[in-house]
């Protein structure tokens, strides 16, 4: 049986997206993180355990539990040594999401779940998997399963919180939201400073209070996961210069300086591994 598996979507859709899935039948201690997701993302345990590190609190996972990742926010997870898990998985994003997730229980204060509908969930995300191994899915389908994933999710689970944002929180989700759109253009965060008509360090304390993280960390994380993304892609040996712009970035050598200051390694020497 195959250890690893993703399929993707490339119909973008800007409301209702889901981009991939997959699953992976994990090696011991195997790990990833901490860094931030550019999508939702729901992580189903079918087999094995682990840990799940969200908001530096840690969740210790087992079989017929999800956690769920919301982007932008920093996580950890960890397979266990003896036990590692075989996790499914689906990542999704868009305006609908954005609106009906605000209105579910499930967060980065509350990212674990169980039960019936952890079940059901489950049983969705491996229908997405087998049908994408036969070729017979199309972006309705897609858009479709997501949709009812949402469903079970805000019956079961519904948000005891207000909807409605404090200015810092709505500041926050704007320019994060702005940010992930435009990551791989040469924007600044002087740039999301005008976008949003707020003081540079209101958003500062916006982004550390709600983050964790600047908005300048923010976006640079965004740009190495994605540098990372094309630089493990055996197929795409484009040149470091072409890499460096789709990433955002205007100078090839600031961005293979920053690329090693992220990682350890230039982007030929990350390549190479």
């Amino acid at each position: 049986m195959a250890r690893k598996y993703t399929f993707i979507n490339e119909n973008f859709n800007e409301y209702l997206y889901l981009s991939s899935g997959g699953f992976e039948h994990c090696e011991p201690s195997h790990s990833y993180g901490p860094s931030a997701r550019t999508g939702y993302m729901i992580h189903y345990v079918s087999k094995g355990k682990g840990v799940f590190t969200s908001k530096n609190i840690r969740y210790h996972i087992s079989p017929g539990e999800f956690f769920f990742i919301q982007p932008g926010k920093i996580v950890k997870m960890e397979a266990d040594q003896k036990e590692p898990w075989t996790i499914n998985w689906i990542r999704f994003k868009g305006r609908l999401v954005d609106t009906y997730l605000n209105q579910i229980g499930v967060s980065l204060m509350n990212p674990v779940v169980s039960g019936e509908s952890a079940q059901k969930i489950k049983k969705i995300i491996s229908d997405l998997i087998q049908t994408s191994l036969m070729n017979q899915t199309d972006d309705l389908y897609y858009s479709e399963k997501l949709l009812e994933v949402i469903r079970i999710m805000r019956l079961a689970y519904p948000s005891t919180v207000s909807s409605h944002y404090s200015a810092d929180a709505k500041i926050f989700h704007e320019g994060m939201q702005f940010i992930e759109k435009n990551f791989d253009s040469p924007i600044t965060v002087e740039d999301v400073k005008t976008k949003l008509a707020v003081d540079r360090s209101y958003l500062y304390r916006a982004f550390k209070k709600w983050l964790d993280a600047s908005p300048k960390e923010f976006l640079v994380s965004l740009r190495m996961d994605k540098a990372k993304e094309i630089l493990q892609d055996k197929n795409n040996q484009n040149t470091i210069r072409s890499i460096a712009f789709a990433c955002g970035f205007e100078d090839p050598q600031y961005f293979t300086k920053a690329f090693k200051d992220f990682t350890g390694k230039t982007p030929t020497e990350y390549r190479n591994e």
